[in-house]
């Protein structure tokens, strides 16, 4: 691991947990490298909880001031964008309801009330789902302005007052495994076993556990991976542990063959973020294993910069590298899965013109 990344983590340690015995890591930290761990921060969508952490330091070991007023006015902008988005998903809520839909939100509004500073949870759009409503929201969401942005098997996104609406058929990406289509089946199946339906202001937390630790899973094995989805994972145990039906949370992912991963994830948060292990599910450590997802997380392929002039020969070349570095992480999650993917994914791009352009 990088410098900064555990310069990075110390800072959500503090954030997080007021963890004092990270302090003495900051002694002596130049410009240069308080600039690089914001950047760190940025890229891996923990910019305004690495903040905190910062704010909460001795006032000798803070950023220079400088940095400090850049860092807080970008600070700032993410709290008035969680405001905007806050009112947003009330609009949103209070419209489907006068039109006899019930709409839940889940993913980052929802994880975001698990954080000590709800506003300070950085995410882009908002995920809802409308129990087998989706096309008559989208419509009504139309009728009020909206328009269309994209369309999966997975979910059908609209953009609403400049926000992009991701209204899910599926809640996980069905098509990657067949574990993960399995694990969206016992998704499902939990919400519709539930007799309290008509209560919820959530997910059940059985089935927020489940998807949270399935959706952290997909990125890695996608090489999409944030330092955002360990913190979640990190705040969402710490409050909802207890409410947890533990029993049913390994035996799900035992029947859907993920239960080594979940594992491996588990023992990694606590490894990042030293969450005691109470406020974790139990888990099995496998350092080996644990140490090969941990050698994939954070090296992600680099591309050339955006204003690079490539031949056609080059692109393809680039396209190429980058799946099979990808397929290295897939392998570790799907094992013997691989050339399934090749093949989908070789068909679905030589369709997309896209594919021969960076």
């Amino acid at each position: 691991m990088t410098k900064y990344l555990e310069i990075l983590f110390s800072l959500l340690r503090i954030a997080l947990w007021h963890r004092s015995s990270d302090v003495a890591r900051f002694e002596n930290i130049d410009e240069q490298t308080w600039d690089k761990v914001m950047r760190t921060a940025s890229q891996h969508q923990v910019f305004a909880l690495a903040f905190d952490g910062a704010m909460l330091l001795p006032d000798s070991l803070k950023p220079p001031r400088m940095l400090r007023l850049a860092w807080a006015a970008q600070v700032d902008k993410i709290e008035k964008q969680y405001a905007c988005k806050a009112e947003i998903a009330q609009e949103i809520e209070t419209l489907l309801a006068a039109n006899n839909i019930k709409m839940l939100l889940f993913k980052g509004f929802t994880l975001a009330k698990c954080y000590p500073t709800p506003a300070h949870r950085q995410f882009g759009d908002l995920d809802i789902y409308c129990f087998g409503k989706l096309k008559q929201a989208n419509r009504l969401l139309t009728e009020q302005g909206a328009h269309k942005s994209y369309d999966s098997y997975k979910h059908k996104c609209v953009v609403y007052k400049k926000v992009l609406i991701e209204n899910h058929k599926f809640f996980l990406n069905t098509h990657d495994s067949w574990k993960i289509k399995a694990s969206d089946k016992a998704l499902k199946k939990i919400i519709a076993n539930d007799k309290d339906f008509e209560k919820w202001s959530d997910f059940p937390v059985d089935f927020q556990a489940l998807f949270y630790i399935w959706h952290t899973i997909h990125h890695f094995s996608w090489e999409a991976f944030s330092v955002r989805l360990i913190t979640d994972m990190a705040v969402f145990w710490k409050t909802n542990i207890e409410k947890i039906n533990i029993d049913f949370y390994l035996k799900t992912l035992q029947s859907v063959g993920l239960l080594k991963q979940a594992n491996a994830i588990t023992a990694l948060v606590v490894r990042f973020l030293d969450i005691d292990k109470k406020d974790t599910p139990p888990f099995e450590t496998d350092e080996e294993f644990e140490d090969k997802i941990l050698a994939h997380m954070f090296s992600h392929y680099v591309l050339p910069p955006k204003n690079a002039k490539l031949n056609f020969g080059e692109v393809l070349k680039i396209k190429w590298e980058r799946f099979f570095h990808r397929a290295k992480s897939y392998e570790l999650i799907y094992p013997k899965e691989n050339y399934r993917r090749f093949i989908s994914s070789t068909v679905s791009n030589l369709k997309n013109r896209s594919f021969f352009r960076r």
